[in-house]
Formats: C-alpha cells, sequence, structure tokens
C-alpha cells in the first residue's frame, strides 16, 4: 500500500504564505532573458514551493518507484493541499513554473520517472541554463548532474 502525503504546508510553521519580503516578481513574458530572471528570482525568494513540490514527487515514488508521473499532478495537488499567496503581489503558484519544477526535481533526483514535455529551459543555451540550476544548487544544496 502507498503512504499517502501529508498535506504541505509552505513557509514557517505557522504560515501557507510565500516570501512576503519580496516587492515583486520579474516580467514573466516572451523575452528569454526576463524568464530566466523570474526563475532565478522564484527559487532564490520562495524555496517551499519546490520542497513542497519535492516532498509530494518523494511520497509519490516511495508506493511506486517505477511509476511514471507528471508535474501536473504534483503541482495540482499543491494548490489543492496549500493556500499559496504572497500578500501584497499578484503573485500565485502558477503553470509558468510546472517545467521549471519538474526539470529542478529531475535536476535533484535523475532516477525519477517524472515525465517532462518540452519547454521553453529547453531551448536556452547551457550558459542560460546554468543561471538557473546554479541558483537552485546553491538554495537546495543539490549536488547532481545537469537536466
Amino acid at each position: 500500500m502507498s503512504p499517502i502525503a501529508k498535506p504541505i504546508v509552505l513557509g514557517d510553521e505557522n504560515s501557507a504564505y510565500l516570501n512576503s519580503n519580496t516587492v515583486s516578481a520579474p516580467v514573466w513574458n516572451d523575452n528569454v532573458h526576463n524568464r530566466i530572471a523570474y526563475a532565478t528570482w522564484f527559487i532564490r525568494e520562495n524555496p517551499p514551493v519546490y520542497q513542497g513540490f519535492r516532498s509530494l514527487a518523494n511520497a509519490l515514488r516511495a508506493g511506486n518507484p517505477d511509476r511514471p508521473f507528471g508535474a501536473s499532478l504534483i503541482l495540482e495537488t499543491l494548490r489543492y493541499q496549500t493556500a499559496i499567496k504572497n500578500e501584497g503581489d499578484v503573485y500565485c503558484l502558477n503553470n509558468n513554473l510546472k517545467s521549471l519544477l519538474a526539470r529542478l526535481y529531475i535536476l535533484e533526483y535523475p532516477g525519477a520517472r517524472l515525465e517532462v514535455r518540452g519547454c521553453w529551459l529547453d531551448r536556452l543555451s547551457p550558459s542560460e541554463r546554468a543561471q538557473i540550476f546554479d541558483a537552485f544548487k546553491e538554495m537546495h544544496g543539490v549536488t547532481s548532474g545537469e537536466v
């Protein structure tokens, strides 16, 4: 029988809010440099979101390590289990993060059967991708390879 994941509370023990010290996120649009800035900002300012993603993905894998799964399942579960809101900001957990969170998880757990589709991250040069993954490795102490 697979374990049931406990609800995730993001932030400190009493808060479901993201880091409210930040003023606002960089603009997310078709400009690749803005997307890189957004991704690195998100990684540095909101580590509890990835931690919640990791916790749910690990619980899913513990039940059946050979079962493939998608980031949508994890993201929708996070949405269901938590109220993610950055007070005073229009930020919320949105689909722009799905591909980023999936690739960060694969970076940390290369053997995971997390299915991914092509996305903007795949079109980055190695140095552009390194900006994002280096920020992640720095924040989460990950030493795995590159996605």
